[in-house]
């Protein structure tokens, strides 16, 4: 029986491959698929939340704008994809390059010691890093919601209730000045009646 500490070893279970007749190409090959795969999900993931998100934040905190674009943008999206193309590439030939350090009978013995957790500088610095970061996120995170509430608390000296804002788009249409003035003249009478 093959204890479950051994199950857990990339390098054992590159070592078991080689051993079995599998090229070294094959595995990077199938390393750095099975990484990518996994990195899309999680990057498709993450934009379907990043949506989802934004869309219910725009509709709780600030129902009454009306966004002229969505809540993603091209460039978040590439940037996303982007991102987790370099991480899948590195996730997948990381366990590889560990396992090219070593020939196929090292890393059959390796056994539980590889399988088992050791202790590592890398390691622990990157759980701190990752630490300090999201402690840093939820911080501002926190700071921002608390500031929109205060914006909405400002008392601004008028009522703004009953202010309303638009733009009019007259310049592409060609209109003559006289036409432009007669059209906002037209459109302050009505909003005029509306109030």
């Amino acid at each position: 029986l093959v204890d479950n500490a051994d199950h857990a070893s990339p390098i054992r279970e590159i070592g078991v491959r080689l051993a079995l007749g599998a090229s070294r190409g094959r595995i990077y090959a199938q390393s750095l698929t099975e990484s990518t795969v996994l990195a899309l999900m999680g990057g498709a993931a993450a934009i379907a939340v990043s949506w989802w998100g934004g869309t219910a934040l725009r509709k709780l905190l600030l129902p009454s704008i009306r966004w002229p674009g969505g809540v993603l943008d091209g460039r978040v999206v590439l940037a996303t994809l982007v991102m987790t193309l370099l991480l899948a590439a590195l996730s997948g030939i990381a366990p590889v390059m560990l396992a090219r350090r070593r020939t196929v009978v090292d890393a059959m013995k390796g056994g539980a010691r590889d399988g088992a957790y050791q202790r590592s500088a890398l390691r622990t610095g990157l759980l701190i890093v990752q630490t300090a970061l999201s402690v840093v996120l939820l911080i501002g995170s926190g700071l921002f919601v608390r500031s929109l509430g205060n914006v909405r608390a400002i008392h601004v000296g008028y009522d703004v209730d009953s202010v309303m804002y638009a733009m009019v788009g007259g310049r592409d249409a060609m209109y003559r000045p006289l036409e432009i003035s007669a059209a906002m003249a037209q459109i302050e009478a009505r909003v005029l009646m509306m109030s």
